[in-house]
């Protein structure tokens, strides 16, 4: 009889953190490591590193001292592209984690995204509604209550939700145009509406009128009306 207990589960950024797992075989206990909890171990603890040396080299630019910022983010960037190529030579991927808490966290670009339910998955808004009304209420601000609405906790306890920039949402496409799959995102994202999604990026020539779009179905990109109504999908924190 064999029987699969996890020790721990990831835990941060939004997850828990562990890569040992203990199965019984015919009684006997025997330790082996889950690559891909090895994997999303070594990005975790990356980020980690990332932070800690930002802050390190803030304190010396605060000093008036020499500072390298440009060799935390090298660090982290070699970290990942190691962590994904060990666990690669298993056969598994460890990008995206889905944190349990409606979010999904990117572990290589430290994005958290809305995970969409059942009941919001097919809601569309205008540009400027996005903007303002349903990203106020993704970060807990009730609109209309007074002049100066105060703040309630927002999706997953934070208040700094944005709509994505069109480099974000490329960024989750799970291949370029044209993308074989539909929808065109890893599953871990849950229920996808198969269509357009708006970002905040004005269109250059049209800022006005005109904004960026990524269509899920197949991965194509292009600008549209802001007075059209598109899906929508928060974002927050990064690099």
């Amino acid at each position: 009889m064999k029987m699969t207990k996890r020790l721990a589960v990831l835990r941060t950024l939004g997850v828990a953190a562990a890569s040992l797992l203990i199965v019984m075989v015919s009684g006997v206990a025997r330790a082996f490591v889950d690559p891909v909890l090895a994997c999303q171990v070594a990005k975790v603890t990356a980020a980690a590193k990332r932070a800690d040396c930002l802050a390190k080299q803030q304190i010396a630019a605060l000093k008036g001292k020499t500072t390298n910022f440009k060799r935390c983010e090298d660090d982290f960037d070699a970290a990942i592209a190691a962590a994904d190529a060990e666990a690669a030579t298993q056969g598994a991927a460890c990008r995206y984690v889905d944190n349990g808490n409606g979010t999904i966290t990117d572990l290589n670009n430290l994005l958290m995204w809305e995970k969409k339910g059942a009941g919001n998955v097919d809601d569309k808004y205008t540009w400027a509604t996005a903007m303002g009304d349903w990203i106020s209420q993704v970060n807990g601000t009730a609109s209309g209550a007074s002049p100066n609405p105060m703040p309630q906790p927002g999706l997953a306890g934070y208040n700094d939700w944005r709509l994505p920039s069109i480099v974000d949402l490329q960024s989750i496409l799970l291949a370029p145009f044209p993308c074989s799959s539909s929808p065109c995102i890893e599953t871990t994202f849950g229920p996808v509406a198969l269509g357009h999604y708006w970002s905040s990026t004005s269109h250059t020539t049209s800022p006005e009128t005109g904004a960026w779009e990524v269509d899920f179905t197949d991965g194509w990109i292009n600008s549209r009306s802001k007075g059209d109504a598109l899906h929508v999908r928060a974002v927050r924190s990064g690099r």
